[in-house]
């Protein structure tokens, strides 16, 4: 896969396989494989909804972010994004410089 990647020289080529209810989906780059793509999600339950699986109006792809669902209403595509803990971290002088502070 990475090298397929490679040789199109895109930000992303996704690469998405069924299993069993839901898509295996990875995403590569040149340089290596990325735990995100939204774009390439989207393009991928696009290519999925209109040339494989015409009656599906949801797609789940399991990825190394964890579960992301996709749904299709007439031309829009929708889709859950994984969400992140956030935590506080102290704000240092050097940080500040770097901001121009």
């Amino acid at each position: 896969m990475q090298n397929i990647a490679a040789e199109n020289n895109l930000s992303e080529t996704a690469f998405a396989v069924r299993e069993g209810e839901v898509y295996r989906l990875r995403w590569f780059t040149p340089g290596g494989e990325v735990e995100l793509c939204g774009h390439a999600t989207l393009a991928s339950a696009y290519v999925i909804s209109h040339f494989y699986e015409p009656k599906q109006d949801t797609i789940r792809f399991d990825t190394k972010s964890g579960r992301l669902t996709v749904k299709k209403s007439d031309d829009l595509f929708t889709m859950d994004l994984p969400s992140f803990v956030l935590k506080q971290i102290p704000v240092t002088d050097q940080i500040i410089r770097a901001l121009g502070g």
